[in-house]
Formats: structure tokens, sequence, C-alpha cells
């Protein structure tokens, strides 16, 4: 992928139906969809992405969201200057704060913790997300900015005020 999006589900397979070997991400965006659904899930041997590039992810409840599972490995491009890899999150449900999600399995990567960056494309400025690279897996926790923990406050304590003013 050069540039545009692509957008798989299921096994990544050329015309002829033999899996690919790879998916070279170098520009654009890359992620899965599902078939009745936003939710997909993408199978393939490995993944090279450039910093470039963005994966996109769906995310509807802490049971469904997308997925790459990889065979192999899941590779910086070598080419690269230094920079971060972006996810930009959908997220269809507002009940996922503090939710840890797998969203990359592979068998080897050279990916840390601290490359990924992350942006909401439904919920503006008031999300950020942790990542975590463990156990063959690169995880994110989608959190709430603290201005939108603040605003949830305000609206408690308003009611409150309002109930106690009834009384």
């Amino acid at each position: 992928v050069n540039g545009g999006i692509l957008l798989l589900n299921g096994v990544a397979q050329n015309e002829s139906g033999t899996t690919l070997s790879g998916i070279v991400l170098k520009g654009g965006s890359f992620g899965a969809v599902g078939r009745s659904s936003d939710i997909g899930e993408v199978i393939a041997q490995s993944l090279s992405w450039s910093n470039g590039a963005t994966m996109l992810f769906d995310i509807n409840s802490e049971t469904e969201f997308d997925k790459i599972i990889l065979s192999g490995a899941l590779a910086k491009d070598t080419s690269d200057v230094e920079g971060f890899y972006n996810f930009e999150f959908t997220i269809t449900n507002g009940d996922v704060a503090g939710k840890e999600f797998a969203l990359i399995t592979f068998d080897s990567t050279d990916f840390t913790t601290e490359d990924f960056s992350a942006s909401f494309s439904n919920m503006g400025d008031s999300w950020s997300a942790t990542f975590d690279v463990r156990d063959n897996t690169v995880y994110a926790t989608i959190i709430p900015e603290p201005s939108t923990y603040a605003a949830i406050l305000g609206v408690i304590m308003l009611f409150a005020a309002y109930m106690r003013k009834r009384k």
C-alpha cells in the first residue's frame, strides 16, 4: 500500500487465492473491515509498516474490535527515519475507557511501546491511548483525557445540586 486506503477481511490473498507472503504498508491507511458490520479480522504472514502510514481500527465494545493476526513478523520499514507509527481509532461506544485491546498478534517484532501514537476519527482530542508490546501482541488501552473526566464530574455535580434543590 503506497497511498489511499486498503481494507481487508479474512486471509490476505491474491486473485488466484494464494496467501500473500506479506503486506507492505508504505503510505496511506490499512485496516480490517467486517462483512456484516464494521468489525473485521485480517490474517496474513507478515506486515512491514512505514511510519508515514496509518493503521485503522474500529472498536465497538470490549469484545468487538478489529484485529490483525500475523503468523510471521510485524516489522518496521528499515528505510524509515525516526517517527511514530499511528493508529487511528473509530470508537462507536464510549464504554471502552480503561479497557485493553489486543490489536495485532505476531511471531516477532522490532517495535517497542514507545513507537506508537494514536488519533481518533470521531472523538476529537478528548481521548488518548497507551500502548504495550508483550506476549507477541500490540495492546492499546483507550483513555479519556482529564478534561473529559472533569466534564463528566461537572455533569454529576450539577445533577446532584438539582436533586438536592428539588428536596
